[in-house]
């Protein structure tokens, strides 16, 4: 019995629930109901905080938005689990219906033929047709037919392979890449001057730290953190991406004079990793879309079959057109490599899973389950917090293949942060600042410091005085984003966060100045949290970054020699079209983060009522990557929604077949 037999109990239906299974049922869906609850309520204060207002306005407007998408929002969730079930009401209902339709269509028709009008029309219509089919089609037209009558053998026969798929999504790519070589922003030259210092250190340079505005000052680390002997390299960009992104960037200015030709290298090395990401993990789903929909008899064995013609096609679309994936292939910043390595390390969970629970793994996934946790780890610092709890509850749930996780979870793990620890207390790097995971924190008390600056006690303004320049905080408070109040950002720059002068002990009464300063203005805490995170999980709400920003920014057109020369007009009408397609309705909410973010959380709630624990454990991480949102600086930021836009369709693909799976089950199990 593998662990999907075990996750889904198999009954003949009509269930007869016991007093607990019917209590559970009833807590799992107020759970759900919940959520849903949730994701209306952050759709109806979105009006709000959109309009920099509090949630003391909160009208008669915004009950009946929450009214109106908690209902929609419930509906779609009672409708995906019904119709997992074998016996669902909504199918009940539809064959009811279109066996009325089909009564009542019959006396309608006798009726409006014997109507005279009809008859003329009717009679027109049948020499009209006469006449077509005694011309010849011409061939325009016979080869549009051929085409559109053998697409889906056609689909199916060319993406039974990774390498098919990576031929037909690269391709796309490629016509890209010719027109846009490149995306980068800060970030990368962060990277590169980080590299640039330690690589003159290493040559014999001693270049100090106060020298110059460095990465230490773009975001900022506190000089407690700086070990006692100089250090160039910092963890504020993952140390191992650090090197890799700026050494290459630094032999390209050696070599060439400037840093075009590292970027254009950089970015095409990154789109060949992303294109391998997508295209294995695509066959991987096409190869174990469905089980066959209905088995007659008990003694048939269960057989799976693999993805039909649009599915293959709507994700092919899917990956090679939509910007969220397009604009982040080559863009040279964290956020993205984490997406696309999250999405292999995802798919290999899948073909783990869908394996018998007696078989072996390959030592092929393990060795691809142990690159990918190791690439997650160097591209993004909370990849080692979903490692973790992702390994803890797989050792809880599997302990037979003890030796996998070992191999493909637990190892990379340690070698990553022995290595990491060992660096930081040599003093060899300066980690990160803690400050930059307090975004919710920070936002609260600038936003009391710009709306009551008085409300402070005396003792609280002692402890906060020597971490942040108070008023100063109040003066670039900006609800979207917490980097203005935390210092980060090029030089000329506000200064809010103290990070040249404060101290460990200053930061040591934080949360308790925090704490009590939340107990004097709990509204505008509270306004300050909603006002941060609720773009996240707001469908209407347009995002504040987009992906499409990246596609042209100031680095790109002042930070390079040649590359913004090359087709300058067409980078800009892509960014433009982009932007301009985002905030139509329909179309806009496909290029959004969050309209990703909630169709998983509801896939998630359908798994949880359904007790399908196995796969609610390989989608746990999207749960930890969405308490990730919310404690990153800026809301609706649709890099930190890239994951779970990106595993969004293959979890559509895979809830359909489990559920297609437990109603064929559940019809073996009715007497023959």
């Amino acid at each position: 019995m593998t662990n999907s037999d075990r996750s889904t109990s198999i009954r003949p239906f009509p269930v007869h629930h016991s007093p607990a299974a019917t209590i559970a049922l009833v807590l799992r869906w107020i759970l759900a109901g919940l959520v849903c609850l949730w994701l209306a309520f952050c759709t109806a204060v979105g009006p709000i905080y959109r309009a920099n207002h509090s949630i003391l306005t909160f009208a008669v407007g915004n009950w009946l938005i929450l009214i109106f998408s908690f209902a929609i929002y419930l509906s779609l969730l009672a409708s995906l689990v019904d119709l997992s079930r074998p016996h669902s009401r909504l199918k009940t209902v539809s064959k009811l219906l279109a066996a009325r339709a089909k009564k009542l269509k019959k006396p309608v028709l006798t009726r409006l033929k014997g109507m005279r009008w009809i008859q003329q029309i009717q009679s027109k219509l049948t020499v009209h047709a006469k006449k077509s089919t005694s011309r010849k089609n011409p061939p325009a037209l016979s080869l549009i037919k051929k085409i559109t009558s053998s697409w889906r053998p056609w689909i199916i026969t060319h993406t039974q392979y990774s390498w098919q798929i990576a031929c037909i999504v690269g391709f796309f790519w490629l016509i890209f890449l010719a027109l846009v070589p490149t995306i980068f922003g800060a970030d990368a030259l962060s990277q590169w001057n980080e590299a640039k210092r330690w690589i003159a250190y290493l040559n014999g340079s001693r270049p100090d730290y106060m020298e110059s505005f460095n990465v230490v000052d773009v975001y900022p680390i506190a000089h407690y953190l700086w070990p006692t002997t100089s250090t160039y390299l910092t963890n504020q960009h993952n140390v191992v991406l650090t090197i890799i992104t700026g050494s290459l960037l630094e032999l390209s200015n050696q070599w060439t004079g400037s840093l075009d030709l590292g970027f254009i290298f950089l970015s095409l090395l990154q789109a060949a990793f992303a294109l391998f990401c997508v295209s294995v993990t695509m066959a991987r789903f096409f190869r174990f879309a469905r089980p066959s929909r209905i088995y007659q008899d008990s003694s048939h064995l269960e057989r799976n079959s693999t993805a039909g013609p649009w599915p293959r096609l709507i994700i092919i679309v899917f990956f090679s057109f939509n910007p969220l994936v397009v604009f982040s292939m080559p863009a040279l910043t964290k956020s993205p490599l984490f997406a696309f390595a999250f999405l292999w390390w995802f798919g290999l969970w899948f073909e783990i899973f869908a394996s018998p629970h007696t078989s072996k793994i390959s030592r092929r996934r393990t060795a691809g389950l142990f690159l990918s946790s190791l690439i997650m780890l160097i591209s993004a610092k909370y990849a080692l917090y979903i490692l973790a709890i992702q390994i803890i509850l797989v050792l809880l749930s599997d302990r037979s293949r003890w030796r996998t996780w070992l191999a493909g979870l637990v190892l990379p793990l340690l070698i990553f942060q022995v290595g990491l620890n060992v660096a930081v207390g040599t003093g060899a790097i300066i980690n990160g600042d803690p400050i930059e995971s307090r975004g919710v924190q920070v936002q609260q008390i600038a936003r009391v410091m710009k709306l009551d600056p008085l409300n402070i006690s005396p003792k609280t303004k002692r402890q906060l005085q020597p971490i942040f320049n108070l008023y100063a905080m109040g003066n670039t408070y900006f609800p979207d984003d917490a980097d203005r109040v935390k210092s980060s950002g090029g030089d000329p720059k506000i200064e809010t966060y103290k990070w040249e002068t404060v101290t460990a002990k200053d930061m040591s009464h934080l949360n308790e100045a925090w704490l009590d300063l939340g107990k004097r203005n709990p509204v505008i805490y509270l306004d300050a949290f909603l006002a941060k995170i609720y773009g996240y999980f707001d469908i209407s709400d347009p995002p504040y970054v987009s992906a499409a920003y990246y596609v042209k920014t100031p680095q790109i057109d002042t930070r390079t020699s040649w590359i913004r020369y090359w087709l300058p007009g067409i980078r800009e009408y892509i960014k433009d079209s982009s932007l301009r397609a985002s905030s139509k309705p329909v179309i806009g909410q496909l290029m959004h983060g969050n309209f990703y973010v909630i169709i998983c959380l509801m896939i998630i709630c359908a798994e949880f009522i359904l007790r399908r624990w196995t796969y609610l454990l390989r989608h746990f991480p999207l749960l930890l990557l969405m308490g990730v949102m919310v404690l990153s600086p800026a809301n609706n930021f649709d890099r930190h929604m890239l994951p779970l836009a990106f595993v969004c369709l293959f979890m559509i693909i895979t809830f359909i077949r489990e559920s297609r799976r437990h109603i064929s089950r559940s019809r073996r199990a009715l007497p023959q």
